[in-house]
Formats: structure tokens, C-alpha cells, sequence
């Protein structure tokens, strides 16, 4: 193992979308988000092929209309860290060059994630919009390999969805499930 490279959401940060649904309009909000979640609307959005305007038209044809502040307000208020994530990447990074690869919008990427302090240790970064895919694509896997400049077999990946971390190894990549940092730091470990 030479790279490694992290989801964001539920790895590096957990990702609350309860928490947007009832900031954006409370109860009702938790059915907007079943409505968005997984919709071809919600992968268009992901993969680049729908911007911003499209999903508060999306949202305001479910009949929930919201303005563009009031939605970032919300929509960029999911995340938290998980704990030991950053000193682990601190860690790592004075070792090993370090990716992330992430199912994510231009917005959570370049207004939270770009600017959250203590990912500035992980340079590598691809984003499903970028790419036109999203995991478990084996695309965005290579496009994660290809930020790094190293073959996919030198790197290891971890989400924490269990296919998405096995999905890796279509490309040759070692993926490992997220179940904390503690564990993720024994699988490294183990893989040297």
C-alpha cells in the first residue's frame, strides 16, 4: 500500500441529511428528502448534469419551494467530524499522499469541504460531479487513482457503505468498510 484515499461523508464527516430536511421545513422536510434521496434528480445534481437552479425547481415541483440562501443555509449544515478522523490523516499524511473521492455537488464541495481547515493535508480530491460518475462507477475509482499518479493497486479506499468499499477492487484498488478511525488505523496497520 502506498495512497490512501477516504470517502468524505460518514467517513471524514457524518453526513446528517435529517438535519437539512428539518432546517429546511421541519417533519414535512423528512418527505422532501425521500422524494430527493437516490432520485434521478439527486444523481444528475452529482454527476454535473444538474446545477443548483435545477434542484430548488426539483424541490418547488414537490411543492417545497425554498430559496437558493435558505437552501445552502441547510444543505451545508450536515456535516460534523468524526472522531479521530483528523488526527488520523494527520498522521498519515507525514507518511503517505492521501485522496479523497466523493459523491458530492459542486456546492458541499467547493463551500464546506474546500474550506474545512484540517482536510488541507489530503491535495487529492475527485468529486462525482467532476467526473460525470458516481461509486460504485469504475471511473471515478481510476479518476481517484489518476489525482494521486499512482496504479490503483498502490492504493487503499474506505467508505462506509460496505459495496462501495468493495467496489474499489474492480479496479484493483484494497477497499476497507469505515467503522470508526480506530479500526481503519488496525486495517492500515495490517496492510503495512
Amino acid at each position: 500500500m502506498t495512497g490512501v484515499v477516504f470517502d468524505f461523508g460518514n467517513v471524514l464527516y457524518p453526513f446528517d441529511s435529517g438535519r437539512m430536511a428539518r432546517t429546511l421545513a421541519g417533519e414535512a422536510g423528512l418527505r422532501l428528502l425521500s422524494g430527493f434521496v437516490g432520485s434521478p434528480l439527486q444523481v444528475a445534481y452529482e454527476t454535473g448534469r444538474a446545477n443548483l437552479d435545477d434542484v430548488l425547481a426539483g424541490f418547488a415541483k414537490m411543492g417545497f419551494p425554498v430559496s437558493r440562501e435558505r437552501f445552502l443555509e441547510a444543505f451545508l449544515a450536515v456535516f460534523d467530524p468524526v472522531e479521530g478522523m483528523a488526527s488520523l490523516v494527520e498522521n498519515l499524511a507525514a507518511r503517505r499522499p492521501l485522496g479523497l473521492l466523493s459523491n458530492t455537488c459542486p456546492e458541499h464541495a467547493r463551500l464546506f469541504i474546500e474550506t474545512v481547515p484540517e482536510l488541507r493535508r489530503i491535495p487529492a480530491r475527485v468529486y462525482s460531479f467532476e467526473v460525470g460518475q458516481m461509486k460504485p462507477h469504475p471511473e471515478i475509482y481510476r479518476a481517484a487513482a489518476r489525482a494521486m499518479d499512482l496504479p490503483p493497486e498502490e492504493l487503499v479506499f474506505t467508505d462506509d457503505i460496505p459495496d462501495l468499499a468493495a467496489a474499489a477492487g474492480a479496479v484493483g484498488m484494497t477497499g476497507i468498510p469505515f467503522h470508526g478511525a480506530a479500526d481503519l488505523a488496525r486495517h492500515l496497520a495490517g496492510l503495512g
